[in-house]
């Protein structure tokens, strides 16, 4: 009797465990293909074709006809495409596990408050989109596992230690680095010469309070016209080097000026959008410290790194069973060597296929 109630409770667990797997793909548009028996979802694949989509319409693309010859191409294109990026979400997840690599959940989520540091901004990213937040973390612990790769494939090219020295001896200021903060306020090319003395006093007064120990993130919160970055307290997560020149001329010279971590600019820095205080966060000096930043500065290396590492998945993705499950609307198929074609509707039998 006792046997025949555990066989009984066990078959129960066994039944709600495969509803909640069905109910998980379905909230997730349904498995797409598997690779390797990891699962690759519809909303991935969503991910990936909206958010290119947008970027078609950016540039002033209309889709209101949807029978044209062109925008059939394009949806031809974005479909294959979405496709192809969503299964690479999943043969990375299916390499990174065989590793042993892992990202953990608050990894992902730091890197979502960062850029989505209110409330709000990922509702409304994902609304804008129309994708869902389990796709956007999917995605993200994906492109996490995939660096975890790249570095773990690619070790055997890294320079030795002697040779990194040499390099970054020759010429340190090419690669140490440093992160600031900023408080913008708005005096562009096109202001007038009573808006930029408005903007200099707003300043001034600014840097006065910092002077007086005010907080600067809480002051950039509260002045800085740099939206993007007052909601960080003024942070800008990048560092960079002396000679960088991703900035407007005048900001880099600025941050350079200042010599100790947690100094800020006591003149405002002029530059064409307007008046910064720039605050020094951090600094990183040394070779042992900037590995990874002299390799990277060597293009023929992350060239050659870049090949093995596209040779090591294209190798991989030859071996590992490809079943796909979507049909496709627009592109017209060929299917590959190594990829399965099944219907749409119902799950992967297979007994060694992996959730997300």
């Amino acid at each position: 009797m006792l046997k025949k109630l555990v066989a009984i409770i066990l078959l129960l667990v066994a039944a709600l465990l495969s509803f909640t797997a069905c109910s998980n793909d379905a909230e997730r548009g349904g498995v797409i293909a598997t690779v390797g028996g990891q699962k690759v979802y519809k909303d991935e694949m969503d991910y990936f074709f909206n958010i290119t989509k947008a970027e078609y319409e950016n540039m002033g693309f209309d889709f209101m006809d949807e029978s044209s010859e062109t925008t059939q191409y394009i949806y031809s294109y974005l479909e294959k495409d979405s496709y192809d990026q969503a299964l690479f979400v999943g043969l990375v997840k299916r390499l990174a596990k065989d590793k042993g690599f892992s990202v953990s959940e608050d990894e992902v989520q730091e890197y979502i408050d960062y850029y989505f540091p209110e409330d709000t901004s990922l509702n409304e990213f994902l609304q804008s989109y129309n994708i869902t937040e389990t796709a956007v973390r999917s995605i993200i612990e994906a492109s996490k596992m995939s660096l975890l790769l790249y570095n773990d494939v690619t070790a055997s090219l890294n320079l030795s230690d002697e040779e990194l020295q040499s390099r970054y001896e020759a010429d340190p200021s090419l690669y140490d680095k440093i992160q600031v903060s900023h408080i913008l306020i708005l005096a562009g090319e096109d202001a007038t010469e009573e808006e930029k003395a408005a903007a200099l006093a707003k300043v001034e007064d600014v840097i006065k309070q910092l002077n007086e120990g005010a907080d600067f993130a809480e002051l950039a919160k509260t002045y800085s016209e740099d939206t993007s970055s007052a909601v960080n307290g003024g942070l800008i997560e990048d560092y960079f080097t002396e000679g960088y020149t991703g900035y407007v001329e005048g900001y880099v010279a600025g941050a350079y000026e200042l010599e100790n971590i947690g100094d800020f600019s006591q003149t405002p820095v002029q530059t064409s959008y307007g008046y910064h205080i720039i605050k020094l966060n951090d600094r990183i000096t040394g070779w042992e410290n900037l590995k990874d930043d002299i390799m990277e500065a060597d293009s023929e290396l992350v060239e050659q790194k870049d090949t093995m590492y596209s040779q090591y998945l294209t190798e991989q993705e030859e071996d590992l069973k490809i079943v796909q499950k979507y049909e496709f609307v627009y592109y017209e198929e060929a299917t590959e060597d190594n990829t399965d074609t099944e219907g749409t509707t119902g799950t992967e039998d297979s007994g060694n296929e992996q959730n997300e």
